[in-house]
């Protein structure tokens, strides 16, 4: 007997449809010049709404172009000629360069390194485990054997240090 068991599928699947608008397009573009020309008139034959455009009559893509180009050129001749050396801005560019006299010390933005980095030392892996230890509360016994790991620790990095040397890596 099966077992009745809810199940949720999810089925993805791709497909490309072609409206009659893109298929249309489609011919079109596969057609060559000769080949347009024909489906072109076959058209205004069948549709009598549309017609040819006489190719003395200028479309509206030239005539905007032309206003465009009008209003350029009375743009370029009203505006009086730039100086190139005004558009350049000589202050920001020799500005740190250019000695006003004194400066305060708070208007000098020199990064000075950190006073620690002179006082402090890399941590070892031994100081740390030392300082672990010191927090640590645990019997004495313990402690004495702990303490005894620093040894063990320094020898641990120089068996590193020559594992390294010597294999590389």
């Amino acid at each position: 007997m099966a077992l009745l068991q809810p199940r949720l599928t999810l089925k993805v699947a791709q497909r490309q449809v072609l409206t009659p608008g893109l298929m249309q397009m489609v011919s079109v573009l596969a057609l060559n010049k000769l080949e347009l020309k024909e489906m072109i008139d076959a058209e205004m034959v069948e549709n009598p709404v549309l017609e040819e455009i006489d190719e003395t009559v200028p479309m509206l893509d030239q005539v905007a172009g032309r206003e465009e180009q009008l209003e350029r050129s009375v743009e370029e001749t009203a505006a009086p000629p730039k100086d190139v050396f005004d558009e350049i801005d000589f202050g920001s560019f020799f500005d740190e360069y250019l000695d006003p006299g004194y400066k305060s010390p708070a208007s000098e933005s020199v990064e000075k390194p950190s006073f620690e980095t002179f006082l402090s030392s890399p941590v070892t892996l031994g100081d740390y485990l030392r300082s672990q230890l010191s927090v640590s509360v645990i019997s004495d016994e313990a402690r004495d054997a702990a303490e005894s790991m620093p040894n063990l620790v320094a020898y641990g990095e120089r068996m590193t240090r020559r594992f390294f040397s010597k294999f590389g890596a």
